[in-house]
């Protein structure tokens, strides 16, 4: 049943991710030589053509004949605009009033997104929030990746809904079938079709709560309680399909026209005896075998790391021991500059994806898209195996050899013994609650930061920065 939980979210995750992709490389042919450029569109003006705006505050009131790209802080489609082909939008407060006429697809990535209008078409919004007011009628389907989605009554979505995010509150219509992977999920409107909700039981609210504080910043709503709550007025026409480690209450067995599908997915610290009876698991065991796996990670890469960077493990533990301030400081700044650059890197690649797209060179936008995505997945994993194994490695190195010492190990090899010593060592002290969590961090940090020293120290060409 576990297994069958992880297939629904990552078909719903595919799903989402197939969809950005088709945002991105849109096969429209596009006849605009030379697309316009604007900071705002007023009331009255008239644009034949395609149109791009840019802005720290971007206002549309205005008729666009041709698809619509907006890039702006805050971006406000007002009262009266009418834009007659797809609309792309990034920014951090997006707001569609009331009575502007949107004919097309609508895509948008920003922090707070507010929709108080129809869209004729289908709805793609990746955001921290999603308000749909109740004049919002999507035409096709409306496909949701954030954390907060709600639905206010009345609006309607005419075909499916696909959402994957903390919490979703659904209070008017879809005509066809609800998909949802979430933590939080309260139904009080009408499903026309199926209902196919997973709820994420291992979500822990406290665990959220501690960076509610911090996430308010992003105009993040109160929190809704954890599971599936459905209101006394909902109704669903086909099916509930739920996904779960907990159970549904009886008193929602007959609410769906046909019926409830219940996929239970036991803990993970649980087992199902020959009775049937779910019966937990010894935690001491379990602690033992996933130090098991550990071990068996942390040797396989410690064999390759040894093979070809023996020499380098070596300097970078002498480092990591003389400045671990510093190499701590480097490793951060390291590790932030890597998933900010890859960040940067994506938007890029978008843009620039969609401005081929624009002068309808297609195939040369779907390449280089593909391969900026390839590029950017295969060095986010590269750094993540150097910070999950390499970096323990160099202070590993150090302790291991200092354990021996102590001891009076004496074996052939010793050096690589001391690699093996110190890994038992950190695998060992990283079982302790929080404080393995807080070492494992400080380790990679002082380890990306001893590397990253020890590979200057070797920079001929001199690429690499000075940190000193």
């Amino acid at each position: 049943m576990k297994k069958l939980f992880s297939q629904k979210r990552f078909q719903i995750i595919s799903l989402m991710i197939i969809i950005i992709f088709l945002l991105i490389v849109n096969n429209h042919t596009i006849y605009a030589a030379n697309p316009s450029v604007e900071s705002n569109l007023g009331p009255g003006e008239e644009v034949m053509d395609d149109l791009f705006l840019q802005g720290s505050e971007v206002l549309i009131a205005g008729h666009v004949h041709g698809m619509l790209f907006v890039i702006g802080e805050k971006i406000v489609i007002q009262s009266g605009a009418q834009i007659d082909n797809d609309i792309y939008l990034l920014g951090k407060s997006i707001t569609i009033e009331a009575n502007a006429r949107i004919a097309g697809n609508l895509f948008v990535a920003g922090q707070n997104v507010v929709i108080r209008t129809p869209v004729n078409r289908n709805l793609v919004v990746a955001a921290a929030t999603l308000e749909l007011s109740p004049q919002t009628d999507i035409g096709g389907n409306l496909f949701f990746g954030g954390f907060h989605l709600n639905q206010w009554k009345v609006s309607t979505i005419k075909d499916n809904l696909y959402a994957v995010c903390y919490q979703i509150s659904i209070n008017g219509t879809v005509e066809k079938n609800l998909r949802v992977s979430a933590i939080a999920v309260q139904l009080y409107g009408d499903i026309k079709g199926n209902a196919e909700i997973a709820i994420d039981a291992s979500g822990d609210d406290e665990g959220i709560r501690i960076w509610l504080p911090y996430m308010q910043q992003l105009n993040i709503p109160d929190l809704l309680p954890p599971g599936l709550v459905v209101g006394d007025q909902a109704s669903i026409n086909g099916q509930l399909i739920y996904t779960s480690a907990k159970s549904l209450e009886e008193n929602l067995r007959n609410l769906p026209l046909q019926g409830v599908v219940e996929n239970i997915a036991a803990p993970e610290s649980s087992q199902i005896n020959a009775d049937g009876e779910v019966t937990g698991k010894n935690p001491f065991v379990l602690r033992i075998f996933r130090m098991i796996r550990q071990l068996a990670g942390f040797l396989l890469f410690a064999a390759i790391s040894w093979k070809f960077g023996k020499r380098y493990i070596s300097e970078a533990s002498q480092i990591a021991v003389s400045k671990p301030i510093n190499s701590m400081g480097v490793g951060f700044l390291s590790t932030l500059v890597i998933y900010l650059g890859a960040l940067v890197a994506f938007i890029l690649i978008c843009l620039i994806a969609i401005l081929l797209g624009v002068f309808t060179l297609n195939q040369l936008s779907i390449f280089i898209f593909l391969i900026g995505i390839a590029v950017i997945i295969l060095s986010l994993a590269l750094f993540g195996i150097l910070a999950m194994y390499v970096s323990k490695f160099v202070l590993a190195y150090w302790a291991g050899g200092f354990l021996l010492n102590k001891v009076k190990f004496a074996v052939k090899n010793r050096e690589a013994w001391s690699l093996i010593a110190g890994i038992i060592l950190y695998i060992i002290l990283s079982a302790i609650p929080v404080f393995g969590w807080i070492m494992g961090v400080l380790v990679s940090f002082i380890g990306i930061g001893a590397i990253w020293y020890t590979l200057q120290k070797h920079d001929e060409t001199g690429i690499l920065p000075d940190f000193e």
